[in-house]
């Protein structure tokens, strides 16, 4: 991108004056990802995230960050991170997230050398 593109995202201009409440932007680009540090006896590793937010303090300030649910292949991701929403979050003061996974599975090699699929119940 040339410097008049950066100069145009940035709103620059020669005039010195500070924009107006009314013309800042209220909310940014969010992206939510996920990644997963591998383990050499894990061969997959899948869930199901139904529901990830954030707060500002009280639960009606809770604020959503997936619009669906999404199922992710995590061993496959290494080091990744894989982008699983992107949304606009008001600009504030967020102190906790909610992450809630509904459904999880793991196939791995026990220490018997067997491959083994494990299933979470989750409540």
């Amino acid at each position: 991108m040339g410097m008049a593109g950066l100069c145009t995202l940035l709103g620059c201009g020669s005039s010195s004056s500070s924009p107006t409440p009314s013309t800042m932007a209220s909310a940014a680009p969010m992206v939510v990802t996920v990644s997963d540090a591998p383990l050499s006896n894990i061969l997959s590793a899948q869930v199901t995230i139904s529901a990830v937010s954030v707060s500002a303090g009280s639960a009606s300030s809770s604020v959503s960050l997936l619009t669906q649910p999404v199922t992710v292949e995590l061993s496959g991701l290494g080091a990744v991170q894989e982008p699983i929403e992107i949304t606009n979050l008001a600009f504030g003061a967020y102190n906790s997230a909610t992450i809630t996974v509904s459904a999880a599975q793991v196939t791995y090699i026990n220490s018997a050398g067997q491959v083994t699929t494990a299933t979470a119940t989750l409540s």
